[in-house]
């Protein structure tokens, strides 16, 4: 008897029909709940291959006007005219649809499997196509039951087995349904039936959709990996106008940036309720905001460039919070001048943050512009200044200093040359903002060059009000 030299034996390249993502020649799954994607991506796949263009952002790799498709279309849902109007939606022509074709339930001889595999074989011969599609397999491998880890494992091995009969070279694709349970450490677990399933195919497509989010997902488990492209992280997933599949940001991203957002937004609340409540405790924020200890504490450290504490945080002395904009504005509009801790060539995103309320609220009646609302995007998320409410002056008690100060102003008008160190003072700031614009503008980080855009906006919105009011003076 004569046995083989393994130890000679050569791995061979390994060769794609969808670059880095589809063998060629092996078999690939397309897995997820029903209305998750795996239908629209078959057809897709299908559309790349006889049209020659990428699949999911990956090239196909076979000679233009020569991919040949069997479309097997056993999913009962979705009726032929639909699949065919789809089809044509993807930008398929009347010539090119001879290099697809289509066979539904209604075209398999019986329920025996064995003839079903003897009518594969025959459509395989007669069409010799580099793309088998079987949506779905269940519907057309026949095992006695489906959790059966042995009986799954002889259906499919019999699918695969009369491909090679065949002497079929290309690939084949499947969809299977997942099962409702999720498993977010190993999707593969989610196929519905046995785990007999995941060992047959090489590569591994997961379709999911978030409902309550509004977006659809694809990640990859690969036997066969290219060095450059890796396995797909799962990845938001979108139809271009054209109906193309688009693949966008990685979800692990777009939560990071959620968590950020979330975050600022806290941040916001928790200086928004001291801004109101001056003099609030650590107790009267939890209680007023419905908020988490650790979440509090770490609002209270991101904003503290923004605050100033009184109190030891002792029993019978708490710590008690202020907003620092609302003295540095009585100081600056009693002074005349700006403070040296509001340079804006020299601070950091806090005290910009200061800067930017400082210039804002210096008329309480001026109509506040809308904060732009940060958007879920491909792209990444907006990052806008820390946005307060209206001045502190109109949130203080009738009786106090500060009212009886701006209701003196109010009847008295400032002198010209008051105005005029309000406007030098907001020009300076406006100088230093745009100096960091142009820094900004230069590393190409467009978020930031929209912040100052809009900072400068609100300083160039104020300044137009006191040269309005130099104007009457003079």
């Amino acid at each position: 008897m004569n046995y083989m030299n393994w130890w000679n034996i050569s791995s061979p390249k390994v060769t794609w029909l969808v670059d880095g993502l589809i063998p060629a020649d092996g078999h690939t799954a397309l897995v997820g709940k029903p209305k998750a994607g795996k239908s629209t991506a078959c057809r897709q796949l299908a559309v790349c291959v006889v049209k020659s263009r990428p699949f999911l952002g990956r090239s196909t790799d076979l000679p233009p006007a020569t991919g040949r498709v069997l479309y097997t279309h056993l999913d009962r849902k979705d009726r032929a005219h639909k699949v065919v109007a789809e089809f044509k939606r993807l930008g398929m022509t009347e010539e090119e649809s001879s290099r697809l074709r289509l066979r539904t339930a209604q075209d398999l001889p019986s329920d025996l499997y064995e003839e079903r595999l003897a009518w594969l074989k025959k459509e395989i011969t007669e069409f010799r196509p580099d793309l088998v599609i079987i949506d779905l397999m269940w519907q057309f491998v026949v095992a006695k039951n489906a959790n059966d880890y042995n009986a799954v494992v002889v259906g499919i091995n019999k699918l695969q087995d009369a491909l090679t009969q065949a002497n079929y070279k290309g690939a084949l694709v499947v969809t299977l349904h997942s099962r409702k349970a999720t498993n977010e450490d190993d999707p593969a677990d989610d196929i519905l039936g046995s785990t007999g399933q995941r060992g047959s195919f090489s590569t591994l497509l997961f379709f999911k959709r978030y409902r309550n989010r509004d977006y659809y997902t694809v990640m990859s488990d690969q036997t066969e990996r290219d060095e450059v492209f890796g396995e797909i992280d799962e990845t938001i997933v979108t139809q271009a106008p054209d109906g193309t599949l688009v693949l966008g940001q990685k979800v692990s991203d777009l939560r990071v940036e959620q968590r950020k957002q979330e975050q600022e937004e806290n941040i916001q609340r928790v200086l928004r309720y001291v801004y109101e409540h001056p003099g609030c405790t650590q107790h009267d924020l939890i209680d007023g905001l419905k908020m988490g200890k650790p979440t509090l504490l770490h609002c209270v450290k991101e904003g503290a460039t923004l605050m100033t504490t009184r109190g030891s945080g002792v029993k019978g002395d708490p710590i008690c919070y202020y907003i620092n904009g609302a003295q540095e504005l009585a100081d600056v509009d009693q002074a005349g001048s700006q403070s040296p801790d509001l340079d804006p060539a020299t601070q950091d995103t806090g005290t910009e943050a200061q800067a930017v309320v400082i210039a804002k609220v210096a008329d309480d009646k001026q109509p506040k512009p809308a904060v732009e609302p940060v958007g879920v995007t491909a792209g990444e998320p907006e990052k806008l200044p820390v946005e307060l409410p209206p001045s502190p002056i109109s949130s203080v008690q009738p009786d106090s200093p500060a009212v009886a100060l701006t209701a003196q102003q109010n009847l008295d008008l400032p002198s010209t040359s008051a105005l005029e160190v309000k406007v030098n003072r907001l020009e300076t700031m406006k100088r230093g903002y745009l100096v960091k614009r142009e820094r900004n503008a230069a590393e190409g980080c467009q978020s930031e060059v929209d912040k100052w855009d809009r900072v400068v906006a609100l300083i160039d919105a104020q300044l137009a009000q006191l040269q309005g009011q130099i104007g009457v003076r003079t």
